[in-house]
Parts: C-alpha cells; structure tokens; sequence
C-alpha cells in the first residue's frame, strides 16, 4: 500500500501519465494499493478513506485470486458491494431514464464507460449498475454464484462460457433476467419521472396547444404562482380540479395560494384530499409535511415524511426533512437513526458523523459514541473534534490501554 503526497506522483504510478480525475480517490492493479493523500498538494480533499481501503482492498484479493482475468464490471461491483454504503443511490433517477431509453449498460458496453472521465455520469451509472449486477447474479444464484463466476473467469473463459460454467444459464437469458431486476430497483428507488425542464414561455405554449393537459396546466399555475400571478395560477388550478379533483400538482399549487392568504385549514383539506387519492405522490406529501411543520405539529410532519420516505424513497430528500423535524422536535434518538442512515448515503460528510458522536456521547451510549467518532477519523485523522469524542468514549468504557496508546500516536 503506498500513499501519496502529490496526486501527481499518483496518477503518474498508476495510470503512468499525469491527469487521473480529482474525484479518483485510490487504485489497485492487484499487489499494489495507491492512495492520495486526503492532504495532498497542501489542499484537504475530504473523504472516507477507510471506505477507499475496502473498496481497493477487494480489488486485491478478487484480482490475485482469478490472476487478473476477472472483468472490472465484476471487480467494481463486488468492490462497491464491500464498502457498505448507498453512495451509489443517486444514480438511481439516471438508471430510470436510461432504462426506459433502452441506453443502459450491457455486459458489451459497461466496461469502457468506467474510463469515460470526460462523461461523469456514465462513470457513476457504470459503478451502480456494476453492484447491480453483482446483486442480481446474488439473488437469483445466490452468494454461491459469485464465488463459482469468479472460479470460472480464473480459468480463462469469456464471459459467455463463465456464465454458463458457474450460473447455467445462457448470456441472452442473464440479461434478460437482469433487465427485469433493473426494472424492479428503479419502482423501488425512482418510480416517478421528472417532467422535462421547459422554460416560461414553452410551457405557455405547450398549455395553449394542449390546453387540456392537466399536468401541464398545474406546472404553468406554478409558474404564474412565482411570478406573483396568483389569479392567473388559480384559475387555471380550479379548471384541472374541477375535471379532477384530487390532481397532485394542481392541489400543491392551490395549497401554496391558500397558505398565502393564510387559509392553513383550506391548504391543508386540500392536500390531504389529494394525498388520499393519490398517497404515494411525493409533491403531496413533501407540502403536507412541510405546512405541518410550520404550524409545529411535528408528529404529523414526520409521519407525512416517513410516509413519502416508504411510497417514493427516490423522489425528495426525505431524511434531510425527517432530520430537521427530529431535531427541532427533541427527539434526539429518532434523530440519531435518520442521521445513521444519512452516513450511509454520504459516508464522506464528517459533520454528520461528529454529530451523531456527539448525540450519543450525550445519550451515555458510548459504544456508539465511538463507533461514529471513529468514522470521523476515517474522513479527518487530524480532526480535534472527533478525537476528543473518540477519547471520551473510551474513557467511559474503561478502554485505557486503547486510549493511552492513541494519546501516544496524538503527541
């Protein structure tokens, strides 16, 4: 394992030319592991290093154990499965769009889009849907199927030939199997397309030819809305419900106008008729737990989001709203579980876990007090925040031969 102070020097001893992203944060060729420095060239390039160890460290022993014939959709999936995180997720609405544009990667293709450097989003799509491929062939061959794929590429074989020595099946067939479980991760990830951007004057135009189209006529009120045009946007709103009453854009828009004219119960009758026509519609769900929250009704606010976090866990930043309730609510354990599962998504972010550490510290949960502290570590080594944290739950459970030998390491 070598780590390096120049990212230079590193691009230089693994890609033997300068130039290797800045988002490239370590390398395996197989016996050797390469890291910058998250200080490197003087600068603090945070991020979860000992997530980077796991994910290269995979690279390594997948690498010597098939004697580099495994193929990178292969290695990157199992080196991605390894770090234990979702930080792959926020593909899923690109995997959405690709999937249903026939656009996303095969087992032809995947393998060149890892090196499109100048194409960020087909490098992070080809990273998932390597773990996804990892995940189908678990799921339906078990973790057994994954040892056997790699005891087949071992010996030589082509793609075609390992998948029917290990699996048993016929490469048509696989694809055809892992197209149909893309279909099911993207209804459980990112079930609701995004309307295409228009500007202002295209979506007056699209009205005027279409002036029947509901959702086109609530995205146009929305626009009339911030123009402070808020005759304009509830005529056409009262023209979509009276057609169909519970439509979710048109009701998000007329919430917003009735809470403008500080009519919270008309808002909120409004919404709440809608979310019972449609109670998966993340835009309901988001504004009704947004108005309870204004009006303090924390426990309603957070059911309205546990509830969009269930129904359409791609489609808001759920956890972000679930964090803000739990905090300003005082509940600091259901807090503490949102913010857990935000490290998961974004294991670089060092605030997140200093604030957890600090939540059970004060929680007299020491155990987890020093399981997050040394997450922060994992990010910053040099952090004073997270190494007091990490002291003190130590201190608390009695671990004084760990505690005196990092005060050693500090000094």
């Amino acid at each position: 394992m070598e780590v390096f102070a120049r990212r230079q020097i590193f691009s230089g001893r693994i890609a033997m030319l300068p130039g290797l992203p800045g988002a490239v944060q370590g390398a395996c060729t197989g016996p050797l592991i390469a890291l910058p420095s998250p200080r490197a060239d003087g600068g603090a390039r945070a991020y979860n290093w000992a997530v980077v160890v796991r994910h290269e460290l995979t690279h390594a022993f997948n690498l010597l154990q098939t004697e580099h014939r495994a193929p990178v959709w292969l290695t990157e999936g199992l080196a991605v499965r390894a770090e234990n995180t979702k930080r792959f997720g926020q593909v899923a609405p690109l995997l959405r769009d690709r999937l249903a544009a026939g656009t996303v990667f095969d087992l032809d293709t995947i393998s060149r889009a890892y090196k499109r450097f100048n194409q960020p989003a087909d490098v992070m799509l080809a990273y998932y849907q390597g773990l996804l491929y990892v995940e189908w062939i678990a799921k339906s061959h078990g973790e057994r199927g994954v040892a056997k794929l790699l005891d087949a590429f071992k010996t030589g074989a082509g793609t075609d030939a390992a998948l029917k020595t290990a699996l048993g099946v016929e490469r048509p067939v696989f694809e055809a199997g892992y197209r149909k479980f893309l279909g099911e991760v993207v209804r459980e990830t990112a079930p609701r397309r995004t309307d295409p951007p228009m500007t202002f004057a295209e979506l007056e135009a699209a009205h005027k030819k279409a002036p029947g189209d509901p959702d086109l006529a609530a995205r146009l009120a929305g626009e009339y809305l911030r123009r402070d045009r808020a005759n304009d946007a509830k005529a056409l709103v009262e023209a979509v419900r009276a057609k169909e009453k519970g439509h979710p854009g048109a009701a998000v828009v007329l919430a917003r106008i009735l809470k403008r004219g500080k009519d919270d119960a008309g808002a909120r009758a409004v919404l709440e008729d809608a979310a019972g026509t449609h109670p998966g519609d993340s835009r309901v769900l988001l504004e009704l737990g947004k108005l309870h929250f204004e009006q303090k009704d924390y426990d309603r606010a957070a059911a309205r989001y546990e509830q969009g976090r269930t129904a359409a866990p791609g489609e808001a930043d759920w956890l972000d709203q679930l964090a803000r309730v739990y905090d300003v609510a005082k509940k600091p354990d259901q807090l503490a579980a949102v913010l857990a599962e935000q490290t998961v998504v974004n294991p670089d972010d060092i605030q997140l876990c200093l604030r957890l550490a600090k939540l059970h510290a004060n929680a007299n949960r020491p155990v987890d007090a020093e399981r997050f502290a040394l997450r922060a570590l994992h990010i910053d080594v040099l952090s004073a925040d997270a190494k007091q944290l990490l002291f003190a739950a130590l201190e608390s459970q009695k671990k004084i031969q760990e505690l005196d030998a990092l005060r050693k390491r500090y000094q």
